[in-house]
């Protein structure tokens, strides 16, 4: 331990030392010299002074689980409304920070509720996780699903062409509202198939040329998915896999999670910026490149949903009454005949917004409060806490492959509602529930042996 201070107290002085000596020499360089050095010595040390309470967060959050109901969405929720209400366009107006608290407040109100009388933490590592579906009629399921899925997209591409591939791949996309029940058919068979295949690299550890034969899939059926010009539709079976594999196989390092964060934000506001600015500069997609302005392309979609729910609490009940129920649950009327405006559509016309792409999303909390005001958003978040809490001791009560896939489903939707809305289009519902009814196909009549899989620390056991 000594030895341990002696290093930390001499590498202290020598910073001090080495920062004295510069100081003196931009004190002989000028006013202008030392005015950049002294804000540059500001910064650093505000940054390492930070790095302490920074290191003992990640040592904290390194032992919890981090895809529980009171770890990553509370985190998703400060952070996302944070972000979105720095001010870098000159707006003068707040976002309704007192509705904001409210809706974090209640989902923990519902998160407590729904942890009453389950003890402390739930070990992750430790799950014994079990796989009773038959191998044989799993695969012969995924091929029956994606041929029906190939054949959805080429229905598509033989009606509107490949969007993706085309220069305006942000305009062209909106022809698929046109093609409602085809897209339909496609994103679901792709998600299932897509989920199906990647927890088949965990569970079992099959040999390794089935490992390549399973990419290869992978890599077919995602080039299928962002060829329609979308790269949401590819994040959402990505980030399902991503929390599956917390339970299924070895917990998530914060390590590499932060970092692919990163990247995976960059990479989306690299897209994102590439296809609308194909739209009016006439460039190819593909040809526009990654720029420093369009790293920061997706901090709009941060700031302008947050901005939008402003506006609709500025709006609604003044300009527009409440929608008692269609906001939140709208996208179960597209099962019934005639076209139904989604919530995000709804927002960008109320709100008079014009601009390449589909509506205008209002965070989690927009349909909420736009169908029935400030107890509209008390009582969904309270009710989501609660649920989405459920959901996660369910998992873990007797956990299997299609529990631990349900969850990592719910979780990515729940995330991803910080954007959008709980329940944005029909195929969100209708997966887990298509999966849920393929599990009483894919059970196999006898468990077949078990196959253990050592993480380093801890067995998981899954029996194929």
């Amino acid at each position: 331990m000594w030895q341990w201070m002696s290093r930390r107290w001499f590498g202290m002085c020598a910073f001090l030392s080495f920062a004295l000596l510069l100081w003196l020499v931009a004190v002989g360089l000028g006013p202008s010299v030392f005015q950049g050095y002294s804000i540059a010595v500001v910064v650093v040390s505000a940054g390492l002074v930070a790095s302490w309470p920074l290191r003992s967060a990640l040592g904290w959050f390194s032992k919890q689980d981090l895809f529980a109901p009171w770890i990553a969405f509370p985190i998703a929720y400060c952070v996302w409304f944070f972000v979105g209400s720095l001010d870098l366009t000159g707006d003068p107006y707040p976002p309704p920070y007192g509705l904001i608290a409210l809706g974090l407040g209640c989902y923990l109100a519902g998160v407590l509720v729904g942890r009453l009388g389950r003890g402390g933490r739930v070990e992750v590592i430790q799950s014994r996780v079990e796989d009773t579906w038959s191998p044989e009629r799993l695969r012969t399921c995924l091929f029956l699903i994606g041929a029906v899925t190939f054949g959805a997209y080429v229905l598509i591409a033989a009606q509107m062409g490949i969007p993706g591939l085309r220069p305006n791949a942000g305009e062209e996309r909106l022809k698929l509202l046109n093609y409602g029940k085809s897209q339909f058919v496609f994103l679901c068979g792709a998600w299932t198939v897509l989920v199906f295949l990647g927890t088949r690299l965990w569970v079992g550890r099959g040999k390794s040329k089935s490992n390549v034969r399973i990419l290869l899939l992978i890599a077919l059926f995602s080039f299928m998915i962002l060829s329609l010009g979308s790269r949401d539709n590819l994040l959402t079976p990505v980030a399902t896999l991503l929390i599956a594999r917390h339970y299924l196989y070895r917990r998530t390092n914060l390590r590499w999670a932060i970092p692919l964060a990163a990247i995976a934000f960059v990479g989306a506001s690299a897209l994102g910026w590439a296809r609308d600015t194909a739209v009016y500069s006439g460039t190819s997609f593909w040809a526009l490149g990654l720029t420093a302005r369009s790293s920061f392309f997706l901090y709009y979609y941060v700031h302008d949903s947050v901005t939008v729910l402003r506006d609709i609490v500025d709006l609604i009940p003044r300009s527009t009454p409440y929608q008692h129920g269609y906001l939140s649950f709208g996208a179960l009327a597209s099962l019934l005949p005639g076209h139904h405006v989604s919530n995000d559509m709804f927002f960008r016309q109320l709100v008079g917004l014009d601009f390449v792409g589909f509506g205008s999303p209002a965070t989690l909390l927009g349909p909420m409060y736009g169908d029935f005001g400030v107890w509209g958003v008390a009582v969904q978040m309270l009710a989501l806490g609660y649920g989405y809490t459920r959901l996660y001791f369910w998992m873990h009560g007797s956990p299997t492959v299609l529990r631990a896939l349900i969850y990592g489903w719910t979780s990515q939707v729940v995330l991803y509602s910080l954007l959008t809305s709980l329940l944005g289009y029909l195929a969100l519902v209708a997966v887990p529930l298509g999966w849920l009814a393929l599990h009483g196909v894919l059970r196999s009549e006898a468990k077949q042996s078990s196959s253990v899989i050592s993480d380093g620390r801890s067995q998981v056991a899954v029996a194929l």
